[in-house]
């Protein structure tokens, strides 16, 4: 785990993780990703107890859950995050080897900022996570209580 997380990955596959650190590392973010292997994990992060009590205090800028997590684990999730005051506005991305309309759906009316298909035959999976950490860590204004200041008030040197 990173001292400074602006991304927290929830990925129990040592695969893909390697695939998503390696998209990372193209955009400078894979020392600012936390990865961790599930729920319970991504949730004790989240709320800064057991093996993550003495972490920085607030938030990630964006959850993204890996196609590992199967899609009833990551909607109960959506919905825990969604349902805790501190912590409902931080986005969260789920990444999916399969959907289907009711499955996007369902997502949709639960809160997911982004819902991603994953792709095993393309020709560089690690592209995806380099696009989802251009926009999510880096382009996109990170909600009131992430470990970044916003960006209107960062200063310019």
């Amino acid at each position: 785990m990173s001292a400074f997380s602006r991304i927290l990955l929830v990925e129990d596959t040592p695969a893909e993780s390697r695939v998503a650190l390696s998209g990372l590392s193209d955009t400078g973010l894979i020392g600012q990703t936390s990865v961790v292997k599930d729920q319970a994990e991504a949730l004790d992060f989240l709320h800064a107890r057991g093996p993550f009590r003495r972490r920085p205090s607030g938030l990630p800028a964006v959850v993204v859950l890996g196609p590992s997590v199967k899609f009833p684990a990551a909607l109960s999730m959506l919905k825990q995050v969604r349902a805790d005051p501190a912590l409902r506005r931080i986005p969260v991305v789920i990444i999916a080897a399969f959907l289907d309309a009711g499955m996007a759906q369902s997502a949709y009316d639960h809160g997911v900022n982004s819902l991603v298909r994953r792709e095993r035959d393309m020709d560089s999976p690690s592209q995806r996570y380099a696009a989802l950490g251009l926009f999510w860590g880096w382009a996109n204004e990170p909600p009131p209580g992430c470990l970044l200041q916003p960006k209107s008030e960062r200063r310019l040197t």
